[in-house]
């Protein structure tokens, strides 16, 4: 079972998933109605969301297929079963992220926002290792988007 952070983690990786397909709306509704947060994903809880039959959530008229495409509510689903396997290996998926950073933040020596990058070598190591593991959605732009916010990179 998934602790709050790890949940946290999860929920970071979905809407950063749906950002880069253009679903920029999806942040709007879980941050602010719950809609999708309460209904669709379970709180968004890996556990309870690995759970979903794909059938049911991409059925016609289901609050889900309104929303996204069957592509992406597949790559949601799948996504919360591999970070279980993942918590599973590794303990926890903070530890499986941190260790490919020597489980210390890197710190860049930019000196305007011009000079940030959209990806790196580390987050292309990380992505590739995360595709290898089955999960979906996750190049290199959406895994330095999440380094960044969790922290392990400090731009």
């Amino acid at each position: 079972m998934a602790n709050n952070f790890e949940q946290e983690i999860y929920i970071q990786v979905a809407l950063y998933t749906f950002d880069v397909h253009g679903c920029w709306h999806l942040a709007t509704l879980v941050t602010s109605s719950g809609v999708l947060h309460r209904e669709v994903f379970m709180d968004f809880d890996p556990a309870s969301v690995s759970k979903l039959s794909e059938r049911k959530i991409i059925a016609p008229g289901s609050p889900s297929s309104s929303l996204l495409s069957e592509q992406k509510l597949r790559g949601v689903i799948e996504n919360a079963r591999q970070i279980l396997k993942v918590i599973e290996e590794f303990g926890s998926f903070d530890k499986y992220c941190w260790s490919f950073v020597n489980h210390r933040p890197i710190l860049s020596t930019f000196r305007y926002p011009r000079q940030v990058p959209v990806k790196t070598s580390k987050a292309d190591a990380i992505s590739k290792d995360l595709v290898r593991r089955g999960f979906r959605s996750v190049g290199p732009t959406v895994v330095y988007t999440f380094m960044q916010v969790s922290g392990m990179t400090n731009d």
